[in-house]
């Protein structure tokens, strides 16, 4: 994914999910990969779930340089400061 090849990156994502089904990082890998690739909708939905396994992820994602396509949308921002109103 880093370099760009991100079918690769999606069809070794969904490898990954077949054998382990609840792996929380698979999900926000797939994130990152809708981020990236403009996919809001995806990446929501994706690391919503990531987060839902593993609550640390919504942290990791306040600081994750890779989500800046996402940084304009108030459900993303909902998302990962749901303490917020």
């Amino acid at each position: 994914m880093n370099n760009g090849y991100y079918e690769e990156a999606r069809e070794h994502f969904g490898s990954i999910l077949a054998q382990v089904p609840n792996a929380d990082y698979v999900f926000y890998g797939m994130a990152l990969l809708n981020s990236v690739t403009g996919q809001s909708q995806d990446c929501l939905t994706n690391l919503a779930r990531a987060i839902e396994l593993n609550p640390k992820n919504r942290l990791q994602a306040r600081v994750d340089n890779d989500f800046q396509n996402m940084v304009d949308d108030p459900r993303f921002t909902e998302l990962l400061y749901p303490e917020i109103p």
